[in-house]
């Protein structure tokens, strides 16, 4: 929609800025406060779609294979941030971006079994 490439194109105007501006590892570390942000929000998205979920008691709304891939996808890049890079700017993200992931399939299934019961 149009409030999300207003959004892109302001964070992509405002890192190229910063990369002009700011010395190498300041805008290093910009770009990755950055990219968390955008993570989080990007898994957080369908947290209505959840809620709408619980009110109506339908999983028609929850996409369980966007919450399958984020899932696998988080989990790795936590297990690299953690054992490899030793960075919470890759750990922590995405681990909390695994626990919404794995919310969204906890939801899926318990309301799937609600839905056939």
């Amino acid at each position: 929609s149009r409030a999300y490439l207003i959004a892109a194109i302001l964070t992509i105007t405002g890192l190229s800025l910063a990369a002009g501006i700011l010395n190498p590892e300041s805008s290093k570390q910009c770009t990755g406060v950055t990219a968390v942000i955008l993570q989080i929000v990007m898994f957080a998205g369908p947290l209505e779609n959840m809620s709408t979920a619980i009110r109506t008691m339908s999983s028609d709304g929850i996409s369980l294979l966007f919450a399958f891939a984020g899932a696998v996808n988080c989990v790795l890049w936590t297990l690299f941030g953690l054992y490899v890079e030793k960075t919470w700017f890759l750990w922590l993200p995405n681990g909390l971006s695994a626990l919404l992931c794995f919310s969204q399939i906890l939801l899926y299934l318990l309301i799937g079994v609600f839905e056939s019961g």
